[in-house]
């Protein structure tokens, strides 16, 4: 498509442009997708950023210049969440694992797709969360990252507020999290 382009992009990531939710096309946070799954510079495909809106197009000039596979970068500047529920082939999830992943399907009724991957979902929902969290094949962002639309909607709802919902899953999660606390203090150190 460009002059020393050197990512591709797959059929099978063709993304089903008509079932994308018209609320997220009015944002200019779009951005086409490799074949690893990196972010392109819809204006030049050179490598794209989710830290660097100079990066990303509006939906229509995407899907122009793409017309395969486009992804949709999460800000703090717009009302979004991503859940991202995988179950991959190389790294599946145990029983106990999808079971909570059911229960979270199921309690986030918004408009969610399939993956690209066919074996995981997007839930996309408004309310924001501290920081991005992944645990349990369970991600929740509502910032710095993207999610490769694909329109293979398994639930076409209207994208709902679940913000204090998204923050108790948050809360929950980051209280099992197995973290080490870090302690200030004096050490003598020798070569």
């Amino acid at each position: 498509i460009y002059p020393g382009y050197k990512f591709k992009i797959v059929d099978a990531m063709i993304t089903n442009f008509q079932h994308i939710p018209e609320e997220l096309k009015q944002y200019k946070q779009w951005v086409l997708v490799g074949t690893e799954g990196e972010l392109i510079d819809p204006h030049n495909g050179r490598r794209a950023s989710v830290i660097d809106p100079s990066t990303w197009s509006d939906y229509e000039y995407a899907k122009s210049v793409c017309g395969i596979g486009l992804g949709f970068v999460i800000t703090a500047n717009d009302p979004y969440c991503l859940i991202d529920i995988d179950n991959k082939i190389t790294n599946p999830a145990t029983p106990d694992q999808l079971a909570r992943q059911e229960k979270v399907l199921i309690a986030f009724n918004s408009w969610t797709e399939r993956s690209r991957s066919g074996r995981g979902y997007h839930i996309i929902i408004k309310g924001s969360i501290p920081r991005g969290i992944d645990q349990d094949h369970i991600g929740v962002y509502s910032t710095g990252r993207y999610m490769i639309m694909t329109g293979d909607v398994v639930r076409d709802a209207p994208i709902t507020d679940y913000n204090d919902l998204v923050n108790q899953l948050y809360n929950e999660a980051t209280k099992t999290s197995h973290r080490a606390e870090l302690v200030d203090g004096m050490a003598t150190m020798s070569d």
